[in-house]
């Protein structure tokens, strides 16, 4: 009997009891931007403290699953955020696209900028 999960080495009829081959995960880095990086943009380093602002005090969407421990659900759209920049750098507005866990109570949270803009200049 095939596993219903996709991905699952049972559902493509492979030996369930060989390890399947797991590329390595790679930490983010402010390295240079590398051939593969589907990023339209480079990144440049920041430092201070960002203040985000919501503009929707409410998001509705579709409910996929749900456990004892969370829900997860599909949007229509990403909220729209006001991201204050570091030492009076500026504001921007732009999409909220991602929030992670990053351990010990830290999140990493990603804002997609609706306009383009150059980096900052800090300390200038």
């Amino acid at each position: 009997m095939t596993d219903p999960r996709p991905g699952h080495p049972a559902a493509s009829g492979a030996d369930p009891t060989v390890a399947p081959t797991v590329a390595p995960t790679v930490a983010p880095t402010l390295a240079p931007t590398l051939a593969h990086d589907r990023r339209a943009a480079e990144r440049t380093p920041l430092a201070g403290d960002i203040v985000v602002r919501l503009h929707e005090l409410e998001l509705v969407g579709g409910a996929a699953n749900i456990s004892e421990s969370g829900v997860y659900f599909v949007a229509d759209a990403a909220p729209t955020v006001e991201i204050v920049l570091p030492d009076g750098a500026g504001r921007r507005v732009g999409e909220l696209m991602r929030i992670e866990a990053m351990g010990a109570g830290r999140v990493g949270v990603a804002v997609r900028f609706r306009a383009p803009a150059a980096p900052p200049t800090l300390g200038a």
